[in-house]
Order: C-alpha cells, then sequence, then structure tokens
C-alpha cells in the first residue's frame, strides 16, 4: 500500500493539505515575483473555491500560477492524479517550498511516481536543506532500488541535535516500513544503524524492517541490541515480543507478555493480545488480569472485555463464574446482542434452557435475520427437546441466511437426524465434516448417523480421527462411550 494523503503529510510539513487555494497563490508569489514586478493582485471578493476569471494581463506573466490554480481545482474536484500532473508541469518555475510540497503530496497520494520524482527533485533542489523534502527524496529511491541514494538523501534529512535526529530517524523508520519497499529497504535501514551506532531509533528501525521482511531472528538480534542498553524502552520491548511470536518462541513470548504487563502498561491494543495469547498458552491469571485491566483502562473497550472474560471462563468449566460476569455485563448493556449470546451460550451450557431461549429470542426479535442466534436457538430446540420441528424450521431459515456456515450446515443435518431422517442427514453432515476439517462435535455427529446407517467402520474411522485432534472433547467422548462401547 502506498502512502496516502492522510499519512504522507507529517513528511511534507510547510506543505500540508490545510493550505487553501488562495494561501497557494500566496506562496506562490512570494516565491516567484521577480525583484521589482507587482505580485498579482488577490480578489478578496472572490469565491474560496477560485473559478477562474477571465485571462488579465497578470495570468500573461504568471502562466505558472494559472497551472497552481488549474491543479488545486483538480484536486479540490478529486482528481488527484490530474492535479499531480499539472503541478509537476508547472515544477521547474515553482520557487516556493511550500508550494512545491503541496504538489508532492498529491503526487504521492495518487501514486504517480513520475510526477512525485519531479516535484521532490525540484524541492529538494530549492530546500535543500529540508528534512521532509530529503526524507521523500530518499523514500523515492528505495522504491526505485537505489539504496546508495536513498541513504544519502536520508542523511541529509537529519538534524544536528540529538534530541531531533532521534524523532527525525523514527520517522525514517516508519517510511521504510512502506509496503511497496523492496528489499534495498534493508539495506538502507542496516547503513543508517552502521552510520549512527549510537541512535536507538535507527536500531529500532532496522528491526523494524528486518521482521517487516520475513526476518524475524534478525529482527530479535538487533532489538536485543538495543535492550542492552536501554533495557527500559517500551517500544523495543514490544518489538522484541513481536519478534519472538514470529519465530514461534511462545515461552519466551508468554514471559515477555508478562513481563510487559507487569511494567502496568495500559494500551487496549495490547492487553487484548496479551489476553487472547494467554488464552492459548493457558495462563489463566494473565487472562483474566488483562481483561480485567482493559475492562478499567479502556471504558470504550469494557463491553468486549466482559464478553471475552465470560466466554473464556465458560470454557474453562467455571459455568457460576461465567454467568456472574455474563450478567453484570448483560446488566450494564441490557441491549448489547453479543452478551446476550454469550449469555445464552452460558445458560445451554448450565441446562439453563428457558433463560438461554429468552435470550436467543431477544436478539431474534431486535434482529430476525440472525443467523447465530436463528441457529443457536434452533440446535438447542432439536437436540435438549422434544420440540424438533420448532427448532428445525428456525434452522432453516439460518440457513437460507447463511448457506455456507459450516455449524448451520451440521445444524441441518442433526435436525434431519432427530426428526428420524438419517438418509437426508447424511450429505450434510459429511459437508459440514469436510469444512471444518474434522471439528469433534460435526464428526461425533456424522459417526452417529453412520453408526445408525450400518456403517459402523466408517463411524468408527470418523470417531478415531476426531480424537487425535481433540481427545477430549465431551461430545465427541459421550456419543463414542454411548454407542461402541
Amino acid at each position: 500500500m502506498g502512502i496516502t494523503a492522510n499519512s504522507h503529510r507529517s513528511h511534507c510539513d510547510p506543505g500540508s493539505g490545510a493550505l487553501s487555494a488562495v494561501l497557494l497563490v500566496l506562496l506562490f508569489l512570494a516565491g516567484c515575483a521577480t525583484p521589482g514586478e507587482a505580485p498579482v493582485p488577490v480578489d478578496r471578493r472572490a469565491d474560496t473555491r477560485l473559478v477562474p476569471a477571465p485571462a488579465t494581463a497578470a495570468d500573461d506573466q504568471h502562466p505558472t500560477l494559472v497551472t497552481v490554480l488549474a491543479a488545486e481545482m483538480a484536486a479540490a474536484g478529486g482528481r488527484q492524479q490530474l492535479a499531480a500532473q499539472r503541478y509537476a508541469r508547472a515544477a521547474a518555475a515553482i520557487k516556493a517550498p511550500a508550494v512545491l510540497a503541496r504538489g508532492a503530496e498529491l503526487a504521492m497520494a495518487a501514486g504517480d511516481t513520475a510526477a512525485s520524482q519531479t516535484l521532490v527533485q525540484r524541492w529538494v533542489a530549492v530546500a535543500p536543506e529540508s528534512g521532509p523534502a530529503n526524507r521523500l527524496a530518499g523514500l523515492l529511491a528505495v522504491r526505485a532500488g537505489k539504496a546508495e541514494r536513498a541513504f544519502e538523501a536520508f542523511r541529509r534529512s537529519l538534524p544536528s541535535r540529538s534530541a531531533d535526529r532521534e524523532a527525525a530517524m523514527g520517522r525514517i523508520g516508519g517510511l521504510l516500513l512502506d509496503q511497496q519497499l523492496p528489499p534495498a529497504a534493508l539495506d538502507v535501514a542496516q547503513r543508517l544503524a552502521d552510520a549512527y551506532p549510537q541512535s536507538d531509533a535507527a536500531r529500532l528501525g532496522l528491526a523494524r524492517v528486518a521482521l517487516a521482511q520475513g526476518q524475524p531472528r534478525r529482527a530479535l538480534a538487533t532489538v536485543e541490541q538495543t535492550l542492552a542498553a536501554r533495557g527500559d524502552w517500551l517500544p523495543a520491548r514490544l518489538l522484541r515480543l513481536d519478534a519472538l511470536l514470529a519465530l514461534g518462541r511462545d515461552e519466551a513470548a508468554l514471559a515477555a507478555y508478562r513481563s510487559l504487563f507487569d511494567a502496568g502498561i495500559e494500551d487496549p491494543g495490547f492487553l487484548l493480545r496479551a489476553a487472547a495469547f494467554a488464552m492459548e498458552a493457558g495462563d489463566r491469571d494473565l487472562v483474566l488480569s488483562s481483561l480485567n485491566r482493559l475492562q478499567k483502562q479502556s471504558p470504550a473497550l469494557r463491553r468486549r472485555g466482559l464478553l471475552l472474560e465470560g466466554e473464556y471462563l465458560r470454557r474453562q468449566g467455571q459455568m457460576q463464574r461465567s454467568i456472574a460476569v455474563l450478567d453484570r455485563a448483560v446488566a450494564d448493556y441490557p441491549r448489547d446482542t453479543d452478551l446476550r449470546y454469550g449469555r445464552a451460550i452460558t445458560r445451554i451450557s448450565m441446562d439453563r434452557l428457558a433463560d438461554a431461549e429468552a435470550d436467543l429470542r431477544f436478539i431474534i426479535r431486535q434482529n430476525p435475520e440472525d443467523a447465530r442466534a436463528l441457529n443457536a436457538l434452533g440446535y438447542t430446540l432439536v437436540d435438549e427437546t422434544d420440540r424438533i420441528e420448532e427448532g428445525r424450521a428456525l434452522i432453516e431459515k439460518a440457513f437460507a441466511l447463511a448457506p455456507d456456515d459450516p455449524a448451520i450446515i451440521d445444524s441441518m443435518g442433526w435436525a434431519a437426524f432427530r426428526a428420524g431422517q438419517p438418509e437426508q442427514a447424511l450429505p450434510y453432515l459429511r459437508r459440514a465434516h469436510e469444512r471444518t476439517e474434522g471439528d469433534a462435535e460435526i464428526a461425533a455427529h456424522l459417526g452417529e448417523v453412520l453408526w445408525v446407517l450400518g456403517q459402523r467402520d466408517k463411524a468408527r474411522a470418523v470417531w478415531q480421527d476426531a480424537i487425535e485432534r481433540q481427545p477430549d472433547h465431551p461430545v465427541l467422548t459421550e456419543t463414542i462411550q454411548r454407542l461402541d462401547d
């Protein structure tokens, strides 16, 4: 993905998109008027959209001004490519860096490489000390695979003051993560790190580019060098975590998550990631601690944190704690259908079927086309009650809405089986089984139908394959014990 207009603006500081067309005219005139030459007067009564007035002698004196105005009119109409081309055509005559920056911004946003090159080169020529201009020159050189030219342009963009240089180095690191960049970006990042060995930002940029280009070992080695000198630097610690995850070093990653959590990180994105990874790793304390902190620190994500906590506790078999969390959540967000659905699933697991049905009916009243709720209620009625035809009708509605959902396809087959139609059930269950690559509950259903149809060896083969994948699944275990004991 190329640099968009919004992401690019911070690199074109003097010419951000906030410039109005009138201001561009003034800047142009300030940069282009020759000594003794009167600037073209700006009609303050004119419409701010600058509809062209009839040609005047002033237009003849400043043909480039007309081109710039035409470019801005094209940009205002959403024709960025045309605007970029018009700016590029006028570039050689423009002396105002801010106007060139504006043109470069439009060209980069339009993805017009030729116009970008023309405008950025002219911008550097007019303002050779400009950090933003040289950074963009470096970016374009990297895109062209010219690492040496890019390195020199980036070096020219760096301020002399150490603190300012580190901030600028960080911006260069961000540019080198541009997805359009070839492998030369890694070479440039390495050259910068070598040229500025005391720069933490340069090493961090190198590590980030290495990770983005599929070299997590190199990223980890680089970021650990940085941490050796600055062990508490949060961006480096987070990047080290990403490198560990990319390398599949789960134990070290879990330890890194715990360490970062203990450091008091309150970022919602990190807390969600920590909770999700801890769920996979089986670290119950980190899961619940992360979700609790998320709920306290981020009111906007409190609902999601409660939902995840309730679901996690249910999967852990802690039904009373799960229902307590979800009851509290529904009390706080009574119209939230995700929370209602989560509570319904926990209630089903607790055999509180009437309560579960109440939650699912609430969701269906809110949205009669909620396939998830229709399927959950239909399957519950088919599997747990004698209201089989009522449940089957709900499942058929869900199937009409989401015919490719494996869970709903499984429900279609199971409803047919519970209605005494195993031959009709079999194609649905086979299809669901194939789409989930052997989900244990679907395997239990398919095996039971095969068993009833007298295909017992096939049933055992389906079950055995599922046992190898999920040996402790309760539905699968119960089915095998009931039929093949």
